[in-house]
């Protein structure tokens, strides 16, 4: 009984131990979203009306895809935005309306932002396919932007940042291949991003698990535009793709001020907020399984 007890609390710390923490140069780089946090300029939409829009970029409608706003699957309020997928087609698959800062009064926004959205994906993705949840730009060229990062779904439904640290490239610093993608339910994706000139940053929770940190190059100190809704491999043959509540966070450091001059606005401030913090805390997880591994040798 013993043995059994040992050895089910070290299969337990293993796995647990394998939850993704931020290497600690990401801790230092990434403003934790902890009690302690301010943001300043927020920006929000729960894709309830078409007229929050006006002026910005949508795709047309395709042979095999299209997008709308509708009712029937919301996560709050009247409408959330809908993609289409009917069937297979020459390019790939679009349907989505671009939220672009820089046609707003406000204009983009400067320095780290963390963007906050629910999806619910209801797509079988099969072998060689994949499907994109959200491209977020530096630039305000033609959508989605000379310079964008994107979120990315492959056949085993791994969540990943890809067009880092480059255009076009995929080497990531840090990224889980076993948390599954859930299907046919809404999922938060919080989405750090820092489009330092210099070294910038981007890391990727979905339901408050890390899944992917990377490197940014090429960036120019703002958010200028990005997209969720429909973006996929040509050749899936049907599926659609909801999203909902929206929110862009500017944030700052402690002791840092805003644009204005003001010194921010706590998080712990907002109504219905999760005191649970997304930060890069580090676990004892790792050391705890070596230990418990060490006595399972010595008694089996």
């Amino acid at each position: 009984m013993f043995k059994q007890a040992v050895l089910a609390l070290a299969l337990v710390a293993v796995v647990y131990s394998q939850t993704l923490q931020l290497p600690s140069s990401f801790s230092e780089r990434i403003i934790a979203r902890d009690n302690k946090a301010k943001f300043c300029r927020r920006y929000n939409t729960g894709f309830e009306d078409l007229s929050e829009f006006d002026g910005m970029y949508s795709t047309p409608d395709q042979t095999g895809s299209t997008w709308k706003l509708q009712g029937g699957t919301t996560r709050s309020g009247k409408s959330a935005l809908q993609g289409i997928i009917t069937q297979a087609e020459d390019n790939e698959h679009k349907g989505y309306q671009s939220i672009q800062l820089f046609k707003t009064t406000e204009g983009v926004i400067k320095g780290p932002v963390y963007i906050e959205f629910f999806v619910n994906m209801q797509i079988d993705i099969k072998s060689g396919q994949w499907v994109t949840l959200a491209e977020i730009s530096t630039d305000s060229s033609d959508a989605p932007g000379k310079r964008y990062i994107s979120l990315s779904l492959d056949s085993n439904y791994k969540l990943s940042l890809y067009n880092v640290p480059s255009q076009n490239g995929s080497a990531t610093v840090l990224q889980s291949d076993s948390y599954v993608f859930p299907r046919n339910q809404w999922v938060n994706i919080t989405v750090y991003v820092d489009f330092n000139d210099v070294v910038g940053t981007a890391a990727v929770w979905a339901n408050r698990n890390l899944v992917s940190v990377a490197n940014i190059n090429g960036g120019a100190n703002t958010l200028a535009q990005l997209h969720m809704g429909l973006f996929a491999q040509n050749q899936i043959t049907s599926g659609n793709i909801y999203n909902d509540d929206l929110t862009i966070y500017q944030v700052i450091r402690d002791g840092a001020t805003c644009d204005d001059g003001s010194a921010g606005t706590l998080f712990t401030s907002l109504p219905q907020w999760a005191v649970a913090p997304i930060s890069g805390a580090e676990t004892a997880a790792p050391a705890f399984a070596v230990l418990l591994v060490a006595l399972l040798a010595l008694f089996l």
